[in-house]
């Protein structure tokens, strides 16, 4: 309990302190661009007052996500259909510094069956070759599908936006993940590509005609008890129907990432991570 006492100190202290420097952000190196290219919220650097970095790890199998995999309609089958269709590209890491090619993309999908195809498997140069022939992108069934690929880390930033006076969940991006029950002998959790979530709103979620934004009907959100209520992946995703534990944080103060612990003590602390950050909206005011 002082643990996560001290966290939540830390978390407010932090964040008091981004609010008093505000002044000097503005200024900074940190606030050359306009708004975050990788958000679709039209937030203005300098009108953040506070911001916390969260990453959630959705279980597309849990029951509070069965929306997000419904057969056919899987989130992770339509940003892999994307992929191979050429509508978007991901990026090696949620850094977002480095592009990975489609190749690459789908090595990282191959079913490993040898040692030397483990290896290529997790090689992340640009040149992925197997005895000199590069991977085919046809051959479907020596790849993983998209119903074992159901392990989603969403990067999030919570921000306080000052001019709108309300705290918004910022979806940067997500990263999909091949969980390590389905990696045979190596039992590990293989990141697959970290994607955009601008570009996954625009380009996947949402197809442009006619200079406009326009639903794609294959990125639903199914809602099994009401199918007159089905969404679009990307208003499923602004009105926060996905769940997840909390992997991992930033600290506002410290600006050092912290992971939070595996097993039912880790998640009991990130859901009291979660439940005070929702919190802040009313504890902002009363300062």
């Amino acid at each position: 309990m002082k643990h996560i006492n001290y966290i939540l100190f830390s978390l407010t202290f932090g964040l008091l302190s981004s609010t008093l420097s505000l002044g000097q952000e503005v200024s900074s190196s940190s606030y050359e661009e306009e708004t975050n290219q990788h958000s679709i919220n039209p937030i203005e650097n300098y009108q953040v007052m506070s911001t916390v970095s969260l990453w959630i790890r959705m279980n597309l199998r849990a029951p509070g996500n069965e929306g997000f995999f419904t057969e056919d309609y899987e989130l992770s089958k339509v940003i892999i259909d994307a992929v191979k269709n050429d509508r978007i590209l991901p990026y090696k890491d949620d850094s977002f510094k480095e592009r990975m090619s489609k190749e690459e993309f789908f090595a990282k999908l191959r079913i490993p069956q040898t040692e030397l195809e483990n290896d290529i498997a997790n090689q992340a140069s640009n040149d992925i070759f197997n005895n000199g022939t590069a991977l085919a992108l046809e051959e479907e069934d020596s790849l993983y599908g998209p119903r074992n690929v159901y392990l989603v880390d969403v990067k999030i930033e919570r921000k306080f936006d000052r001019q709108r006076s309300s705290m918004y969940n910022d979806i940067l991006g997500m990263t999909l993940i091949i969980p390590a029950t389905e990696t045979g002998e190596r039992q590990v959790n293989i990141p697959v590509g970290a994607f955009s979530y601008r570009e996954l709103y625009e380009q996947v979620f949402h197809q442009k005609r006619n200079g406009a934004l326009q639903d794609n009907p294959e990125a639903i959100w199914f809602n099994n008890r009401n199918p007159a209520q089905n969404q679009n992946l990307g208003d499923a995703f602004a009105l926060n129907f996905y769940q997840g534990r909390l992997l991992k944080y930033r600290s506002p103060r410290t600006g050092e990432m912290v992971d939070i612990e595996a097993g039912a003590k880790g998640y009991s602390k990130g859901e009291q991570i979660k439940a005070w950050l929702i919190d802040q909206e009313n504890f902002l005011w009363e300062w």
